[in-house]
């Protein structure tokens, strides 16, 4: 007599939603498992061996082997210091097509890794965008990744003209060329937060599917902001853990970068009383700074953020506010036809307690209370060269 004991492995990874096929399993293997309404690691690591067989009719040495490689994909081995060094040397980084920026940044966006673009309205983001999708999409005869991209657009404002645009203005590419390039940016417009959310948890089979070389999320604040609950504090923060908690796992599983950006928002605090000061007005001060909080500010590997030159009208500034292997530094831009055009030579310094101009004096008669406004990082911004955040 067996006696059935319910010996279910339990996981709380995130890499047990990987998906079967992925785990070079031969087709007939996983269509059995497919039957059975095993697609994932964790449908699998749920049942014991005998469940297993019997639920598929496959032969237990391979259910073992099945369930040794959900194993191993849903809990990746822990690497020495040693071998995460011999790894590091193999860290690819793609091209952001604006060359001060990636000298500031080692060589680009790092694969595996989530780097955030923040600013205001206007400032360039969806052009960095698409900029960076291009590159992705370019054939590696013009240095390109001649790879799939996947651009989650919740704001509709990618538009294939306008990426079209930049490559004839930037590469002087041909009509076949563009419609290449074009074939390989594969956009998902999205109107609700939650359809944002059962989104990047179901990316991988679509990632997977494309065998896409860059995820791109235009805006991750948009949706986020309009109908997340502000009252709800935890369950907001919650929310935009896993969001960001995913976002990090498609980086690292697939090896790719992964570009977000983020809207701004004005906050206000109450001013310190000092003795002897008039109350002239209500008490507060108001200022700008990145959406989504500290729980969203400590989750991306990179910050990047734009602003207005106030005193150069016509040019804006990318601040690198928060990278673990950049410093802190700064460099001019203008937005053009071809994108965004940096000055020929960086201009590098490290960030203080300086503000970050929110509208430049010529776009300030449009809206005056920006005008006074900084923008405020968080978290803090000057951090020493090369030093994990």
């Amino acid at each position: 007599t067996h006696t059935h004991t319910n010996t279910h492995t339990h996981t709380h990874s995130h890499m047990a939603g990987r998906r079967l096929q992925r785990l070079d399993l031969d087709a007939k293997i996983v269509a059995a498992l497919g039957r059975a309404g095993l697609h994932t690691c964790r449908d699998l690591l749920r049942n014991t061996e005998l469940e297993l067989v019997e639920a598929t009719g496959l032969c237990v040495s391979v259910v073992r082997e099945c369930m040794r490689r959900a194993a191993r994909a849903a809990a990746p081995p822990c690497l020495s210091v040693g071998e995460r060094l011999a790894r590091s040397s193999e860290d690819r980084f793609v091209s952001t097509l604006v060359p001060s920026l990636d000298l500031c940044l080692r060589g680009g966006l790092l694969a595996g890794t989530v780097t955030e673009v923040v600013g205001p309205s206007g400032c360039g983001k969806t052009q960095l965008s698409i900029m960076f999708s291009l590159q992705v999409a370019l054939p590696r005869s013009l240095d390109g990744l001649e790879g799939d991209v996947v651009f989650i657009d919740t704001e509709r404002t990618f538009t294939a003209q306008r990426l079209l645009e930049m490559g004839a203005a930037r590469f002087g590419l041909s009509d076949a060329d563009l419609n290449a390039v074009a074939s390989r940016v594969h956009v998902i417009v999205l109107d609700h937060c939650q359809d944002l959310v059962d989104c990047i948890n179901g990316l991988e089979k679509v990632l997977f599917s494309f065998k896409a070389k860059a995820l791109v999320v235009d805006s991750i604040a948009s949706l986020l902001r309009k109908e997340l609950d502000t009252h709800n504090a935890v369950a907001r923060d919650q929310m935009l853990s896993d969001v960001a908690t995913q976002l990090k796992l498609w980086a690292e599983a697939f090896q790719i970068p992964v570009l977000v950006t983020n809207q701004i928002t004005t906050k206000f605090e109450e001013r310190a009383f000092v003795d002897g000061a008039a109350d002239l007005d209500d008490g507060f001060d108001s200022f700008v700074t990145a959406a989504l909080g500290n729980t969203w500010a400590h989750s991306v590997n990179t910050r990047l953020v734009l602003e207005y030159a106030d005193d150069r009208p016509g040019w804006r500034r990318c601040h690198v506010a928060k990278s673990p292997i950049a410093p802190c530094a700064l460099i001019n831009y203008r937005v053009e036809a071809a994108g965004l055009v940096a000055e020929h030579m960086a201009e590098q310094s490290l960030l203080h307690e300086q503000g970050i101009r929110v509208r430049s004096s010529v776009e300030a008669a449009h809206t005056l209370q920006a005008q006074q406004h900084v923008l405020l990082l968080e978290p803090r911004a000057a951090q020493p060269t090369g030093a994990a955040v």
